[in-house]
């Protein structure tokens, strides 16, 4: 339809064919090859002014069609993308333009810029078109999952999910589960993760919307790691890698290769992680986030010289904000460096990685980097995880509005409830994290992002 109706409107208006040819190209995400050669033949054949909206529709379509294809071209047409708003020679009016902007940010890993205009997405939505809220909430959701705002990330996922199924928007309602599945999966939630896939695994089946379902087991596969159950994680991630092979997509940040050597390595099968690790080098790029992931991957597998395959990981997580990656990162080299009785040099990436852990509330990985360090001959000291009762998703939607020091008419408006139940639900968020003003709110939430304590 969206390509009949690009058609259509090519002779006259060439930037609306652009808008709607940029639609068809995020169906194209969940349809495959074929309609990618439709589209993409589409866009190539449109006379755009070569600094107009059109032509930032057209790189974002091309950005997204070579990352899901595995080539490097992705990062060139975002960063073309981005320049054409950065250079101001255009003016991003529609929430739509603003997610595709954020995800540009997204793609080449810039996730604080990406959630500018996510948060911008959100707040134009809700100003003039309420069908975008939940795709622009899905944006911020990404961007704060990355940078290890876990709170923040479930929060505006919950929130998604809630509008989506109001609204009937099913895909964004199954992509948004599978988020919180992967959240609840790195925690070691077990009942959340599982209950997440699936809700994610029953929509993504009936509306043929496969890579959904693979970023669901990949979730319970993740929690299978967690949790030393590496039998279970490797015969998942194994599944799954086959099942995007077939598929053709060779997107990096969903490939579960990383996961699988790993848990491969762990389970002292190491010998077959090799192929593994070529085909995740055959789809990786120059940028920081996957050239970090890659040098774990080869320091996991190499021998007595992998102290240079971890520095120079750890040297891209630096230009990568990733905690959680960057922390497994820290676990991996200082788990070798203990096993190669360097336990002097392990200790500090295991103290780093253990408080990264900590702070996520990633219960698995943070008893994961404690018995590695008292292995070491350290006292560890944990914090208890059950010190406080949790706030249920919309409590903690409640109290992040909150914290940012919105009033309760204004908290209603975001979230379309009554200023009453705003009231009624805060009073429950003060009660559970025993405080009793807005101000103690703003100092709890901005330590419990960062600690994990009774925020979820």
């Amino acid at each position: 339809m969206l390509l009949e109706a690009a058609a259509l409107a090519t002779p006259r208006d060439p930037t609306r064919a652009a808008l709607m040819l940029g639609e068809a190209g995020d169906s194209c995400l969940h349809l495959g090859d074929e309609a990618y050669t439709a589209t993409m033949a589409a866009f190539g054949a449109l006379e755009l002014p070569e600094e107009g909206l059109g032509e930032f529709r057209r790189q974002i379509a091309l950005s997204q069609h070579a990352s899901h294809h595995g080539l490097d071209a992705f990062a060139g047409h975002a960063r073309s993308a981005i320049r054409l708003v950065e250079d101001d020679a255009l003016e991003l009016q529609s929430a739509l333009d603003l997610v595709w902007a954020g995800r540009a940010h997204w793609i080449l890993g810039e996730y604080d810029a990406c959630l500018r205009f996510g948060e911008a997405a959100v707040a134009r939505a809700r100003e003039s078109a309420p069908g975008l809220v939940p795709d622009a909430l899905r944006l911020v959701a990404h961007a704060t999952q990355a940078t290890g705002r876990w709170n923040a990330a479930s929060t505006a996922a919950s929130e998604g999910i809630e509008l989506a199924r109001a609204l009937g928007q099913r895909m964004i309602h199954c992509a948004l589960a599978a988020m919180l599945a992967a959240i609840a999966g790195a925690r070691g939630q077990a009942a959340a993760c599982q209950g997440h896939a699936a809700e994610t695994i029953g929509l993504a089946d009936e509306l043929e919307l496969g890579v959904y379902r693979l970023r669901a087991e990949r979730a319970l596969a993740l929690l299978a790691l967690g949790g030393r159950r590496l039998d279970e994680a490797i015969d998942a991630l194994s599944r799954i890698e086959q099942a995007l092979a077939r598929s053709g997509n060779r997107e990096f940040f969903i490939s579960p290769a990383p996961d699988l050597i790993e848990a491969l390595v762990r389970a002292d099968r190491a010998e077959e992680a090799g192929p593994v690790l070529r085909g995740l080098e055959a789809i990786t790029s120059p940028e920081a986030g996957e050239v970090a992931i890659v040098g774990r991957c080869r320091g996991l597998l190499a021998g007595r010289d992998f102290d240079a395959f971890f520095e120079e990981a750890i040297a891209h997580h630096a230009m990568w904000d990733n905690p959680f990656e960057r922390a497994r990162t820290e676990l991996c080299f200082g788990e070798r460096l203990r096993r190669a009785r360097r336990r002097r040099e392990a200790r500090g990436h295991l103290r780093s990685a253990g408080a990264t852990f900590e702070r996520l509330a990633a219960e698995p990985w943070a008893a994961r980097a404690a018995t590695e360090l008292r292995a070491t001959g350290e006292t560890v000291r944990r914090r208890d995880p059950t010190a406080d009762e949790e706030l249920t998703p919309q409590e903690l939607q409640i109290a992040i509005h909150a914290a940012e020091g919105k009033s309760n008419r204004e908290i209603g408006a975001a979230l379309f409830l009554s200023p009453r139940t705003v009231e009624f639900h805060l009073t429950r968020v003060y009660r559970k994290l025993n405080i009793h003003s807005r101000a103690e709110l703003i100092r709890r939430f901005s330590a419990g992002e960062a600690s994990g304590d009774g925020l979820g």
